[in-house]
């Protein structure tokens, strides 16, 4: 079996399992860039180390080689399972080790800029209430993108999203939200998306790699840097700031564990004093009366004659 024929089994595969489009095709164009540089030979370790260093000359930042040695892992994995292959060439496979860095959360002065700048632009209906849908729900790009008429209850102020790992979950949202979604639905013109997503519900008519697109965009009209899955960082902060509890913010942002709160618990300099001066033990205790202003008496004076030095003086009766 050729590695073109492979790859259109797996992708079946995949179909079978259930996996969205947008993974099938995410997992598509991993598999294609690596049929390209293999040209018909047979993937070995070596060789594939040697595609591995490949992506790193062509400058592809840590996170993106990271995706694309999982999905080729992923393929190569199934394969040996299915027996089409001999042996897994890339159970050795060496994935780059991700930087972690601290979520860059938005201010409130950032969000109101990007509200008043989409407010000016093309679309503004739809794009003030995608910003604020992603903010108040902490919905990850995907489930934005893959948003449905029929996900939405305006009533309820609700919606059910499909994020990655197809984990289907609800996100709630408040009126300002729900009235901002209003207004884009009033206007929605599915002609008017590209042509792909015309004879489609989806809210918003854009997909993931459109919407992150969007955001890429946004950012240097609105004088900044942003990107999509910072609304979600957002969303998180603030929340910790209102003082929201763990399982409550667990629940909302749809993690699957507490790990999360490990990230997001660390906050600015700022922040974390702000915090501890709301939160210090000693607001439990009754406040120190402020001292007096009025100037002191001066002490008694001792009584008792002086004795030579070195010895105290001894009080008269």
């Amino acid at each position: 079996m050729t590695f073109d024929e492979m790859m259109q089994e797996h992708l079946k595969a995949l179909r079978r399992r259930g996996r969205t489009e947008d993974t099938i095709a995410n997992r598509r164009q991993h598999l294609a860039q690596l049929g390209t540089f293999l040209a018909g030979r047979e993937a070995t370790l070596p060789l594939l180390r040697e595609w591995s260093d490949s992506l790193a000359a062509r400058g592809l930042k840590v996170r993106s080689r990271w995706t694309s040695i999982v999905n080729i892992r992923a393929f190569y994995n199934w394969a040996a399972q299915e027996e089409l292959i001999p042996a897994n060439p890339a159970l050795r496979l060496e994935k780059p080790r991700l930087p972690k860095h601290l979520p860059q959360a938005l201010t409130v002065d950032q969000v109101t800029k990007l509200l008043d700048t989409v407010a000016a632009g093309r679309n503004p209906e739809r794009d003030e209430a995608l910003i604020l849908f992603m903010l108040e729900t902490g919905c990850r790009r995907g489930g934005a993108a893959g948003l449905r008429l029929g996900d939405l209850d305006l009533g309820h102020g609700s919606a059910r999203v499909v994020e990655k790992g197809d984990r289907e979950r609800y996100v709630y949202f408040s009126e300002r939200t729900v009235e901002a979604l209003r207004r884009w639905l009033q206007v929605r013109d599915p002609l008017k998306f590209d042509a792909k997503f015309r004879d489609s519900d989806l809210v918003f008519g854009l997909g993931p790699w459109g919407l992150g697109v969007f955001f890429e965009k946004l950012g240097p009209k609105a004088g900044m840097h942003v990107h999509a899955h910072q609304l979600r960082h957002t969303c998180a902060v603030m929340r910790l700031m209102q003082g929201i509890d763990a399982g409550s913010l667990i629940a909302i942002m749809g993690w699957a564990g507490p790990e999360m709160l490990k990230t997001y618990g660390v906050l600015a300099a700022g922040q974390v004093q702000q915090r501890a001066m709301q939160t210090t033990p000693m607001n439990a205790f009754a406040p120190v009366p402020a001292p007096s202003a009025q100037p002191k008496e001066p002490a008694p004076p001792i009584r008792g004659r002086i004795l030579p030095t070195r010895r105290r003086a001894i009080p008269t009766a």
